[in-house]
């Protein structure tokens, strides 16, 4: 189990009501609005490193990549002659 559950609690009654009412407590609307973008995208919900790390498991993009074309690299500048 991950650190922050055993935190909860010490017995499992206690950790059981501990999270009981942090699924009480309403999800704010910008928390429901990052869930639906990333569900109706497929993507991955959580911190870069999260995504870097199932999107290299996945062997596919976990978040979205930026809008265009990349940029193209910038030429040295020609010499004089």
């Amino acid at each position: 189990m991950p650190p922050p559950y055993w935190t909860l609690g010490n017995t499992p009654f206690e950790r059981e009501d501990a999270y009981r009412a942090l699924l009480e407590q309403a999800l704010t609307s910008a928390q429901v609005h990052a869930i639906e973008h990333a569900l109706r995208g497929g993507w991955a919900l959580g911190p870069p490193s999260f995504q870097q790390q199932v999107g290299g498991a996945a062997d596919r993009p976990a978040a979205p990549r930026p809008r265009g074309r990349p940029r193209r690299a910038e030429r040295p500048a020609a010499k004089p002659a």
